[in-house]
């Protein structure tokens, strides 16, 4: 429960704001009720996909995520990133389409002409025929105008597919997409794609390319960075490096015996991702090889300059046990290599694969949110924040048990952290405003 929260706001047994959307203080931080998400435990996504946007026109938050209703993606609105509210839906183009979860979609913003846009890639599947993993199949990227208010209608795109759509996709892929200023990218690895030799790229890293507003669609021929060992690219992170191009961040070298882990961290940098290539691209040295595994949703990458990005992960040496290893490392963009940083304990033990989130508080010191055990409340979200590299203090825990992490990512107005929480056959979306940190 929050501290000081009277009968209007909460009940006991239901944790503060569950009922009604009036945010309370728990300590410092301010934690409030966003939505009801049915009976999605993964409502929200992958830690390093972006499912909050503030919409700089509008002067307000947006958070998208998935319920049980089909064939749309849900959004909630809040004018000062506490108090929300819903805010309608953006609808999935014509067809039997659906996605598995939260983690199947991203979201980017866009200011142009005066008007908040915000872009989203969305891995689908049809939802009749046979067994799932053999049904057709598909990636869109969905531009959508917000105005008083309100989302407007869609434009769409769709992403280059072989096969006529149909094959057995990447599962629990969580795509990725940016606005840069020059154009929009996406990366996926759920939908294969036909290369020059004849062979196909299948659960690899291809991005594709189209102008901001869509005009022409996307590259068909795009661009894929190949791993350097056979294997899934379940989660992508992409970060603008402005006139140092583009980077590309991914979970490699996957156990063969156990392919949701990975032991390294894969990364590269291109500036030519405006013209489409008929090849591929070999990662650049891999990151935290060594004994630890973590898994495609135990990681995030922070923007804090073109020439300083973080990333950090947390791991594990035993499969079944809490991680107990945290690895990080700093991007030099003058330089155009990484640097591994000594780094404590973060938090908590963990459990594996349910979200890492970086943020930067108004100070522009790096906070990372993950789900720690405690004992008295079940997995509850923790809160570290970074003194200097490498040097971190937990500062906040939420009052109850949390999965499903997702952030405001770094480089905002205002710190925003997000979570499912189970209440009783379902799930709630929760979240935090960490400002006063």
């Amino acid at each position: 429960m929050c501290s000081g929260v009277d009968g209007a706001c909460g009940s006991v047994g239901d944790g503060c704001g569950h009922l009604l959307s009036c945010p309370c203080e728990a300590g410092a931080i301010t934690t409030f009720f966003v939505a009801d998400a049915g009976s999605r435990w993964f409502a929200l996504g992958y830690g390093q996909q972006l499912h909050v946007i503030h919409a700089l026109v509008d002067q307000a938050y947006w958070l998208f995520y998935l319920d049980d209703t089909a064939g749309v993606i849900k959004a909630a609105r809040s004018p000062d990133g506490t108090s929300w509210s819903p805010a309608g839906d953006i609808s999935l183009p014509a067809g039997p389409w659906t996605m598995r979860d939260g983690y199947s979609f991203s979201v980017a913003y866009e200011a142009s002409g005066g008007q908040d846009f915000v872009h989203v890639v969305a891995n689908v599947a049809a939802t009749d025929g046979g067994a799932p993993d053999q049904l057709p199949f598909q990636t869109f990227h969905i531009r959508t105008p917000i105005m008083d208010g309100v989302l407007g209608a869609s434009t769409s795109a769709v992403l280059d597919r072989v096969l006529g759509g149909v094959g057995a996709p990447c599962p629990n892929d969580g795509p990725a997409t940016i606005v840069t200023s020059s154009g929009v990218y996406d990366v996926t690895a759920w939908i294969q794609r036909e290369l020059p030799d004849g062979g196909f790229a299948t659960c690899q890293n291809n991005v594709y390319s189209a102008a901001a507003d869509l005009a022409g669609g996307f590259s068909p021929q795009g661009y894929f960075v190949a791993q350097p060992a056979p294997g899934y690219n379940y989660s992508h992170q992409l970060i603008d490096l402005h006139d140092g191009g583009l980077m590309l961040l991914f979970p490699d070298q996957p156990d063969p015996d156990h392919i949701f882990d990975f032991q390294t961290m894969g990364w590269v940098v291109s500036s030519g991702l405006e013209t489409p290539l008929d090849g591929g691209d070999t990662p650049s040295a891999e990151l935290f090889a060594g004994a630890a595994y973590g898994s495609l949703d135990d990681w995030a990458a922070c923007w804090l300059s073109d020439d300083d990005v973080q990333l950090v992960r947390h791991a594990f040496d035993t499969r079944g046990t809490p991680e107990v290893v945290w690895n990080q490392a700093e991007y030099t963009g003058a330089t155009g290599g990484w640097t591994s940083l000594a780094t404590a304990a973060l938090g908590g033990p963990s459990p594996e694969n349910v979200g890492l989130a970086l943020m930067t508080d108004t100070s522009g010191n790096m906070l990372v949110a993950s789900v720690a055990i405690d004992a008295g409340t079940g997995p509850a979200v923790q809160v570290a924040q970074q003194s200097s590299p490498g040097v971190w203090t937990v500062v906040w825990q939420s009052p109850g048990a949390a999965a499903s992490l997702v952030g405001s990512g770094c480089g905002g107005d205002k710190p925003l952290v997000f979570w499912t929480e189970t209440v009783g056959q379902g799930y709630v979306i929760m979240g935090a405003d960490l400002s006063k940190l």
